[in-house]
């Protein structure tokens, strides 16, 4: 289908009127409408939602871009190490938020109507969460814009799925002998290691919401996502995240505890027969009894018996994931800057950023040290002592 309209809304009432086709349109929970306003919300008055809306020739709308305008963090990192930063203001895509089918003649249409739209706006630098190496979005971003203004090419990652068996002992038959032997050992001494037993619980109904945020944050606040100011945090935002997901049945929270001492957590939304992955963490003091292993073969034993067809595990690499998968494709990370001097500096200064990590990254992992910097680096951001 080829698009004979594209709009671009940023006011409210425009935005309304497109909310039964976005809630038939969207498929992941970032993308969510009601996730979105939320995230909204959070982000306070300078944030502005921004959809880009396709109509086909019956007037009728058969695709939607999700995003927001706002301020926006331009940071020049080496690895974990933010060495300086500077804020402008970016258009960003969420991640998900490419609903409905796009046509390469739609992708072309769209980034004109981008670069008109942030010419008007004062947006600076356009920024899509991490797309398919093979949409059409990403192939056109790379052939119509031009090289001063795109972010230079980083290297793509795969993204794992788990598609689930009919029954829980044909996912156990996957895992190796081996494996699920040491699943059962670690089983075994974290419940000998406390004086009280070690259960995992399931929460998904109307319960106590922030005595659950409570308890995640006790493991949160440890983890090394905290010391990149990323993970769960607890405040109103989560809270109201939470609360909006056990009213409409989607909730999906596991946390470990010994007695009332929460150790380890992770969290799900589901969307359709879906199961995503959305934050996990548990104590460092903890740490040797893989936690998150025990957790995540409770999750999947819950989903099969549930009959969800797939977990999502999310963005980024992790082991885990891998080990845990059937099925991937590869993604990356893709923006550019607005037809403006600032635009194209904003890009640059992005750009040799990521070329730097990338050279570093392929340099570690020729001598192997990949592996071990992650794990220091990880350790020196946990905020607190272990």
């Amino acid at each position: 289908m080829t698009a004979t309209d594209i709009a671009i809304m940023r006011d409210r009432d425009q935005i309304e009127s497109l909310a039964e086709a976005w809630d038939q349109l969207a498929r992941h929970p970032n993308a969510d409408r009601r996730v979105f306003d939320l995230a909204i919300a959070s982000h306070g008055k300078n944030s502005h939602p921004t959809l880009i809306a396709l109509c086909g020739k019956d007037g009728a709308t058969h695709a939607l871009i999700v995003g927001r305008e706002e301020p926006t963090a331009v940071e020049f990192r080496i690895g974990y190490t933010c060495l300086f930063r500077f804020s402008t203001t970016a258009l960003n895509i969420v991640y998900g938020g490419i609903l409905g089918e796009i046509t390469a003649a739609d992708a072309s249409a769209i980034l004109k109507a981008i670069d008109r739209n942030v010419r008007k706006t004062g947006v600076s630098l356009v920024k899509f969460s991490p797309l398919s190496i093979d949409s059409v979005l990403y192939r056109a971003i790379h052939t119509d814009i031009g090289t001063l203004r795109r972010q230079w090419k980083t290297d793509p990652y795969r993204h794992f799925a788990l598609d689930l068996p009919a029954h829980f002992q044909d996912f156990l038959n996957t895992l190796s002998s081996k494996h699920r032997s040491s699943i059962r050992r670690y089983r075994k001494k974290i419940d000998g290691e406390f004086s009280e037993p070690v259960v995992i619980s399931l929460y998904k109904g109307q319960d106590d919401i922030q005595a659950l945020c409570e308890a995640i944050e006790k493991v949160a606040a440890t983890t090394y996502q905290r010391g990149m100011g990323r993970g769960f945090f607890h405040n109103a935002s989560w809270e109201r995240r939470l609360e909006m997901e056990a009213q409409r049945n989607t909730l999906r929270l596991f946390i470990m505890y010994s007695g009332k001492t929460p150790l380890a957590f992770w969290l799900f939304v589901t969307r359709a027969n879906v199961a995503h992955s959305v934050a996990t963490g548990y104590k460092p003091s903890v740490s040797a009894f893989t936690p998150g292993t025990l957790i995540l073969v409770d999750a999947v034993r819950t989903f099969i018996e549930e009959e969800f067809d797939t977990i999502d595990w999310g963005l980024g690499y992790a082991d885990y994931k891998q080990r845990f998968s059937n099925r991937d494709w590869l993604e990356a990370e893709i923006g550019y800057g607005a037809p403006s001097p600032v635009g194209v500096s904003v890009n640059l200064v992005r750009s040799i950023s990521i070329l730097i990590n990338r050279l570093l990254k392929r340099l570690f992992e020729r001598f192997g040290m990949v592996a071990v910097i992650k794990k220091y680096l990880r350790q020196r951001l946990r905020p607190v002592a272990r």
